[in-house]
């Protein structure tokens, strides 16, 4: 008698030999959903390679209808292959909607459906009249149940192999859907027999390449990425090509209109994107232009020259005038305004504040250095660099200098630095012992980001205590809200009093869950309450790279002693310098160099009765 394995095996034996066999068998007209592996989503998501960022991707619905879908990616692909396959055309018929940012009414084209190279852009939920547009999985069952929401797509063969796929390139925008179902794939044989089979293909083209002509692009500076416009080179060439469908009467005509079709879609998307950059740039290049008039580094032509540039790009994205290519030429010249690396010097509290207000007021990718130590004693109302809706995207050196006498009360996203995104960089900083922080959640010397990116934070120090009235605070970093950054934490240190009610850190309060976020060559010597498990006394996430930490509480790292941090042991393990006698813990940019001794202990001389200064650690730049 065969064990269950036995039988799980035997069965997927035979299934295979089964499926050889149609495969062997195929003829013009015939379904070949038996050479794919769980096609409807009866079996989850299995037999299907899935990729994707933010978001989720999963299977709902009945034992009847299985809906797959994609929820709030940032990018999305769901595909499968096979191969020893007849050449010729093939269809491709689904139930199937896309949704962007939960807009019903929006008919903002990314998600696809995909034969090989070939695309087709899915339904949008208003494209269909036939009854309400579907907002959950239970109401896309009863919409594709009555045969709602049909899209096809086609190709032509020629290696013998088939790749069927669902995607969503991304809008940019939040919460897009993609559901489908009901997939059925065909091989109707050479173009001439697949003639009439192709007819209802390019009316599903037709249909979506009108609705692309018809979309009206905004000309509302909030709402740009959710209506962004497209060359009328692209709409001229869309319109020809319906025009073609009327008289197409071959079957390798009609193919050849589906090939167009899918590379127009496919350069109108690409087109939206760059539009969509252009006015970002444009916007920038605005802003920043009109802080450097406001600091006379720019004069008022320039400056009105950059206002011309920026209306041509409002009138080439509401008008479509500019092809991509044109349309990322004038974003080089825009970007090269953008990003002027002017860097603000910053030697007093004034110009410090004077600082965070430019960036909350817009100039978010400003770049400031410290020239000497800065006390800000008699502060009161000192404001985060960086807001919530206006997150710090620039670079902030401190040079190796300290931040005295600052007290920061702020609600979420409290910091020195409050809210960051994008590739900001915070560097070279010690907020000492006479500095605090108080926030509601998200707290710490850098507070939190709320978008993608890659946050670096390198050689900084918190010796100051920092308090949550509710949750997620760290010493150096607060929160990756999302999870959408990257985090970079290296040379970094805290030695002040972590507080608050839950899910707090000595270094940060939550990582996130990017595989490619960092923490190395930091320690701890300061206290944490509110941490959720002594394995995450350092900071919560998953499986970020962690090397070379050491702490004197937890269980993350190297666990140290106190003499450890005093003796210079501690400086020596993680190469840095420490005046040893004087200062009581190691930093990133002390010039007292430790070494070891052949009797283990440690010492700022090197056997010679010589004290040495450490050109490697003598300035902040120097350990960048």
């Amino acid at each position: 008698m065969l064990s269950d394995e036995a039988i799980v095996a035997e069965t997927a034996f035979l299934r295979t030999l089964y499926k050889n066999a149609a495969a062997e068998n195929i003829v013009p007209g015939a379904s070949i959903n038996i050479i794919f592996t769980n096609i409807n989503f009866a079996d989850g998501l299995n037999g299907w390679t899935t990729d994707y960022t933010d978001g989720s991707v999963y299977t709902e619905g009945t034992p009847e209808v299985s809906i797959a879908q994609g929820w709030n990616n940032t990018y999305f692909t769901l595909s499968q292959t096979v191969a020893e396959i007849p050449n010729g055309v093939y269809v491709i018929e689904l139930n199937g909607l896309f949704r962007p940012a939960e807009d019903a009414t929006s008919t903002l084209h990314a998600g696809q459906v995909s034969l090989n190279d070939n695309i087709n852009f899915l339904m949008t939920p208003s494209e269909d009249s036939e009854g309400a547009a579907p907002t959950n999985s239970e109401e896309c069952v009863a919409a594709f149940s009555a045969g709602r929401y049909m899209n096809y797509a086609a190709v032509e063969v020629t290696d013998a192999t088939l790749t069927i796929g669902l995607s969503n390139p991304g809008t940019g925008l939040k919460n897009d859907w993609v559901a489908a179902s009901g997939i059925k794939v065909y091989y109707m044989g050479n173009a001439e027999e697949a003639s009439a089979s192709l007819d209802k293909v390019l009316g599903g083209y037709v249909a979506r390449a009108q609705t692309i002509i018809n979309f009206v692009p905004t000309t509302d500076g909030d709402t740009y990425h959710a209506h962004p416009n497209f060359s009328a080179a692209l709409k001229t060439k869309l319109t020809e090509t319906i025009s073609a469908c009327g008289s197409a009467s071959t079957g390798a005509e009609k193919i050849a209109l589906v090939n167009t079709f899918s590379n127009l879609f496919k350069e109108v998307y690409a087109c939206r994107n760059v539009y969509i950059e252009m006015i970002e740039t444009a916007e920038e290049a605005v802003d920043v232009a009109g802080y450097l008039k406001e600091e006379g580094l720019m004069s008022e032509e320039r400056y009105t020259e950059v206002l011309q540039l920026s209306n041509q790009a409002w009138n080439a994205f509401t008008d479509g005038t500019l092809s991509a290519e044109e349309a990322e030429a004038l974003t080089k010249t825009l970007k090269e305004i953008s990003e002027y690396n002017y860097i603000y010097k910053i030697s007093t509290g004034d110009e410090l504040i004077a600082f965070a207000t430019k960036v909350n007021d817009g100039y978010v990718t400003a770049k400031a250095e410290l020239t000497a130590d800065i006390d800000m004693n008699g502060v009161t109302d000192f404001q985060p660099i960086g807001t919530e809706d206006k997150p710090f995207q620039g670079i902030f050196d401190g040079k190796g200098h300290r931040i005295k006498n600052l007290q920061i009360a702020a609600g979420d996203y409290a910091g020195f630095i409050g809210c960051v995104i994008g590739n900001a960089t915070i560097r070279n900083l010690i907020f000492d012992s006479s500095c605090s922080i108080s926030g509601h959640k998200y707290v710490g010397l850098v507070g939190g980001s709320n978008g993608e990116g890659t946050i670096t934070m390198q050689c900084l120090g918190n010796e100051a205590n920092i308090t949550s009235t509710s949750t997620i605070a760290g010493g150096v970093f607060g929160s990756n809200h999302d999870s959408k950054s990257f985090i970079i934490i290296d040379k970094c240190y805290n030695t002040g009093n972590i507080q608050g009610i839950k899910h707090n850190g000595a270094l940060a309060g939550w990582i996130g869950t990017k595989d490619l976020s960092s923490v190395t060559n930091c320690f701890n010597i300061g206290t944490v309450t509110g941490y959720e498990f002594l394995s995450s006394y350092l900071f919560r996430g998953s499986t970020p790279t962690m090397e070379n930490i050491y702490s004197t509480t937890g269980e993350q790292g190297t666990i140290i002693t106190p003499e450890a941090v005093t003796s210079g042991e501690l400086a020596y393990l993680l190469g840095w310098g420490q005046e040893l006698g004087k200062d009581a813990h190691p930093t990133p940019f002390s010039k007292w160099t430790v070494y070891k001794l052949d009797d283990g202990t440690y010492s700022n001389t090197d056997g010679t009765g010589i004290e040495k200064i450490s050109e490697a650690n003598a300035t902040a730049e120097s350990v960048i």
